[in-house]
């Protein structure tokens, strides 16, 4: 054993034990912003440990001291405190760190993995669907077709593999539609509005359910006999089941939504939409640019608010790959 001496109490420790846990012993809580395990070597580099050596006047880090015999160390001084306080502001002047989890910054939609996460491993499955449609509005679909980028930035790739996220979110969201208690979020008060969306792909589709939950009507219209637009129209139905396309449209229909089906929208059709409704999105991908130019009556062009998404048509907004073209679904989703 190893006798030394801390804010005037002697101790005895055994060997290898570092002053931080030797204090710790003795119910001395020194600062930290870190904690390893007994069998983990630490790398002092924050300084919110310091402590003093009496006997030479050295500030060093307590978490990677190791206790010698007769040691002398002080915790609690105010050259000690000051300079744990240095050591703080400094960290925090030159901070770079992630304040938002990788995988959460690599979401398009930027979903709250880490919460999604703790809540499946505590078995809060229907909490954990909920944190989902904060963000995503059709996650059992993207549980299939979403190339998960935010697996990609995982912290778990380091050391062995990354967290199956999208795996995750798919268990949770096939899981709650199955159930008796399928989650429908809150509604805001009916505002009385009327939205006409134009597409029923994964923008279209995600806007809906916005569009309902903010508490507004809607109606989506296809000119394809079947909803789903690229999800149901393009290499995308290879990956995706039918019956996960049908539940997720079936799920935004007892939500709310209605669909028009078999109804192109052409300029001449156009304009009923803009006299019935309050506002008009238009969702149709790639198949927007014949619209597009059948409305542009101006010399400008048509063009679309990059922070609101409203067209150069009041009242006329755009998204997903109606406003580029867009890879990954989520995108349109996000």
């Amino acid at each position: 054993m190893i006798k030394l001496t801390i804010d005037g109490i002697e101790v005895n420790v055994a060997e290898g034990t570092t002053v931080l846990k030797a204090a710790k012993q003795m119910g001395i809580e020194i600062p930290t912003m870190c904690y390893m395990q007994d069998d983990f070597h630490n790398h002092p580099s924050c300084m919110i440990c310091l402590v003093k050596d009496a006997k030479s006047g050295k500030l060093l880090p307590s978490c990677a001291l190791p206790a010698s015999e007769n040691m002398n160390i002080i915790c609690t001084d105010e050259e000690v405190f000051e300079a744990r306080k240095e050591a703080l502001e400094l960290l925090l002047s030159d901070h770079v760190g992630d304040c938002d989890a990788p995988c959460r910054l690599g979401c398009p939609a930027y979903m709250n993995i880490p919460l999604m996460n703790r809540l499946i491993a505590d078995g809060k499955f229907e909490e954990a669907v909920a944190i989902v449609k904060e963000e995503i509005a059709i996650p059992h679909i993207l549980g299939y077709i979403c190339p998960a980028p935010c697996e990609k930035v995982c912290r778990r790739n380091t050391i062995d593999s990354p967290i199956q996220i999208c795996q995750l979110k798919k268990f949770v969201a096939a899981k709650d539609l199955k159930s008796d208690t399928i989650h429908y979020p809150n509604k805001a008060t009916n505002s009385g509005k009327k939205i006409a969306i134009i597409g029923t792909g994964p923008a279209g589709l995600s806007t809906a359910f916005y569009v309902l939950k903010s508490g507004h009507n809607c109606v989506l219209f296809d000119k394809n006999e079947c909803a789903g637009g690229s999800l149901k129209y393009t290499e995308l139905d290879k990956e995706l089941p039918l019956e996960v396309l049908d539940s997720e449209i079936n799920y935004l229909e007892s939500f709310g939504a209605e669909f028009k089906l078999n109804t192109e929208i052409t300029k001449s059709n156009f304009e009923d939409l803009q006299a019935n409704y309050d506002v008009v999105v238009l969702t149709t991908g790639s198949n927007s640019s014949k619209l597009f130019t059948e409305l542009d009556a101006s010399d400008k062009g048509f063009t679309i608010n990059p922070d609101t998404y409203e067209t150069s048509i009041p009242f006329v907004f755009a998204c997903g790959s109606s406003v580029r073209t867009i890879k990954m679904a989520v995108r349109s989703v996000a």
